[in-house]
């Protein structure tokens, strides 16, 4: 709706003129897609503390991941 209210030239006040589209680069696309998250893939466990007391988050191994698809 704002691109067609800005086409005919209708205002609103208080928002922002939208951006034109962005030209996205292909080794953005081949980076996203790498991505198991962006793919639809559901990975669980990749940190864990040592202690519930404990906040720091450690990163875990790929291998000990649980990946559901």
């Amino acid at each position: 709706p704002q691109a067609y209210w800005i086409q005919k030239g209708i205002g609103r006040p208080g928002r922002s003129k939208i951006r034109p589209a962005t030209k996205w680069n292909g080794s953005t696309i081949t980076h996203l897609l790498y991505q198991q998250e962006y793919c639809g893939d559901v990975l669980n466990f990749k940190t864990y503390s040592k202690s519930y007391k404990n906040k720091k988050r450690i990163h875990n191994d790929p291998e000990n991941w649980v990946v559901f698809q």
